[in-house]
């Protein structure tokens, strides 16, 4: 009875969760051409840690979840309208993820899931934290975020 209760719970977080991606937005960016996106990554691993999400790249064997992978820190810098593959997992607590579009995901330790969503045209998302537990209260804070940044551009007149 109490693994049919504790899968409930999940299945609920996951599906509605408790908070909501908090979009700022920022100046718009008329005029301007695109000369380079391959300098963005895609693919990123988002792991869980003491209430923060630590976004990792592929390291210099391309592939994410090895040992050579890099840490980009709690802030994704990806290019607008671009298809963002994230893979989730966690070193201690059950954590949510919702994408700026709504989709969500859950991050389990020694499990990783995938989120994929397009990432919007501007602004900067706050990845907050959605506790299992229920005590916002005790968890309510910005555990990562995620800034959409134009890549080099020049300007036309």
């Amino acid at each position: 009875m109490f693994r049919l209760a504790i899968t409930g719970l999940i299945f609920i977080t996951c599906c509605f969760g408790c908070g909501k991606t908090q979009p700022h937005t920022e100046d718009s960016t008329e005029g301007l051409i695109t000369l380079d996106e391959t300098q963005y990554d895609r693919s990123f691993e988002a792991r869980g840690k003491n209430f923060e999400w630590y976004f990792y790249t592929p390291g210099p064997d391309g592939i994410l979840m090895t040992e050579d992978d890099v840490l980009v820190g709690n802030e994704l810098k990806v290019v607008p309208q671009t298809q963002i593959e994230l893979q989730l997992t966690s070193e201690d607590y059950i954590y949510t993820l919702t994408a700026p579009d709504g989709t969500k995901q859950i991050a389990v330790p020694e499990m990783v899931h995938s989120l994929s969503f397009e990432s919007p045209d501007s602004g900067i998302y706050e990845f907050r934290t959605d506790p299992m537990c229920g005590l916002r209260y005790f968890h309510d804070d910005v555990q990562g975020t995620m800034q959409i940044a134009q890549p080099l551009r020049v300007s036309v007149d």
